[in-house]
């Protein structure tokens, strides 16, 4: 009996392709899948390396086996050597469609093979009508799969959602700018759009906004409707006097308003650059389609937030849109934004920006479902290197579950931090990330393992 094909050369070489060059399988993922690979452990690998770019992570050998290492797979699949063994094979990822065409034709060759086969053992035992009523049943059914039309119920009982664990939320900036729709909102001269490329310039390098928070790196696109390009290079100039600014920020000057082709843009994109990790719109107004005056205009203020708030659902992006302040000041963070209160109410995410009285000062206020620092934070302009810096406040720190946990540890020095999660009910991957971001606070302290309140007098004056 003749054996199924399988080109296990071009198997390798694709996933050495996408091991060595992180655009590879942005070429690779449109031709082959998962299910074509003919070799288990191949399969395995080119799945780690698919969830990677879902995750908006470049795929290479070290997040490769994190991803598998996470999956209980870096074993079954040779360990970290067969990876190595996997791109040290491949001279360039520049033939990595071929290969991955390659794969994919074998597997459609192995798929005909087996359909062959069942057929002539059904034509055997069953009328024809029989077998071309199985065949069209099967069609149908394989139909149904390939456009994922399967029926999945919406309800979930409450008791299955509280023994469910859900990866904690994904920030581009540490503690203040979530995954989702974030609106910054600040009147004229605030100086929005200078925070605006501090933190997309901390987000490409993978450094520090507003001189404290840590980004998370990855590409970002500006979509400048305001400023210009020339504007643009002067302030470029002002951040990075000295060279040019690191790579990753991509300028656009141009784009559709949202319902007329913002989406379907915004997706293609996405789509050719899956390492975007935010998109700036600059400014929103530009992307608003003109009022329907026959509608209320909170419900249309609230339709076309949503609209862009479902969009970034599960993508794992932050879209910041810059907006106007209304002209009288707000009397919360929330009804500062120029329009009704329903494009507070559709995003994810607000911040307000203000001029202070101190010389040089401002405000950056708060408040989302996502942000951690659901709170008023201090800042300084600093003229040098023209962007807006936090001024740290120790108190400005303490949210009420960080004071929870700095009472435990001081009535009960030397805890671990399972032991802490058990106190207070919550997931401890949840709070072993609250107790790090914590310690960088200087709010906690931690000695071979186990967590101590740190004196919060010592902590200001340090």
């Amino acid at each position: 009996m003749r054996e199924l094909p399988g080109d296990i050369n071009a198997e390798r070489m694709t996933l050495g392709s996408c091991l060595l060059d992180r655009d590879a399988i942005l070429a690779a993922r449109h031709v082959v899948a998962v299910e074509d690979f003919f070799i288990p452990r191949h399969a395995l690998i080119y799945a780690a390396i698919l969830d990677c770019v879902d995750q908006r992570v470049p795929p290479d050998i070290g997040t490769v086996s994190s991803q598998l290492q996470k999956d209980g797979k870096l074993d079954e699949i040779g360990g970290l050597a067969f990876l190595t063994e996997l791109s040290a094979e491949v001279p360039s990822a520049v033939h990595v469609e071929y290969y991955a065409k390659s794969v994919a034709d074998t597997a459609a060759r192995r798929r005909l093979i087996e359909m062959t086969g069942q057929i002539q053992g059904a034509a055997y035992v069953k009328d024809a009508e029989a077998v071309l009523n199985e065949l069209q049943q099967r069609l149908q059914l394989e139909r149904r799969i390939v456009t994922g039309v399967k029926w999945k119920g919406q309800a979930i009982d409450g008791h299955d959602i509280w023994n469910r664990t859900y990866p904690p939320p994904v920030y581009t900036i540490e503690k203040i700018l979530p995954a989702g729709t974030f609106l910054l909102t600040g009147k004229s001269k605030t100086r929005k759009s200078w925070m605006a490329l501090n933190f997309a310039y901390a987000v490409a390098a993978g450094g520090t906004a507003l001189g404290a928070f840590q980004a998370l790196k990855g590409d970002v696109l500006y979509v400048d409707l305001e400023m210009g390009e020339r504007r643009i290079n002067r302030r470029l100039k002002v951040l990075f006097p000295d060279e040019p600014p690191p790579k990753g920020v991509q300028f656009v000057e141009e784009w559709p308003m949202v319902g007329r082709g913002f989406e379907d843009e915004l997706e293609s994109y996405l789509q050719s650059h899956p390492y975007t990790r935010l998109v700036v719109v600059d400014t929103m107004v530009a992307i608003r389609p003109p009022r329907d005056r026959s509608s209320e205009p909170y419900e249309q203020d609230k339709a076309f937030a949503q609209q862009l708030t479902d969009f970034c659902h599960g993508k794992d992006i932050t879209l910041l849109l810059i907006h106007h302040s209304r002209k009288m000041a707000g009397t919360d963070v929330v009804d500062d934004a120029s329009g009704t209160m329903g494009l507070s109410g559709g995003v994810d995410n607000v911040g307000s920006l203000s001029r202070t009285e101190e010389k040089d000062g401002g405000l950056l206020r708060l408040v989302g479902r996502d942000i951690e620092l659901d709170d008023d934070l201090d800042l300084k302009w600093d003229g040098q290197f023209a962007q807006w810096n936090y001024q740290p406040n120790t108190t400005d720190m303490l949210s009420p579950e960080r004071m929870l946990i700095i009472k435990i540890l001081e009535a009960s020095p030397g805890l671990y931090p399972k032991q802490i999660a058990e106190r207070l009910r919550k997931p401890e991957h949840s709070i072993r990330r609250l107790l790090q971001s914590m310690k960088k606070d200087r709010q906690v302290d931690n000695a071979a393992g186990q967590y101590y309140a740190v004196d919060m007098e010592t902590a200001a004056s340090a």
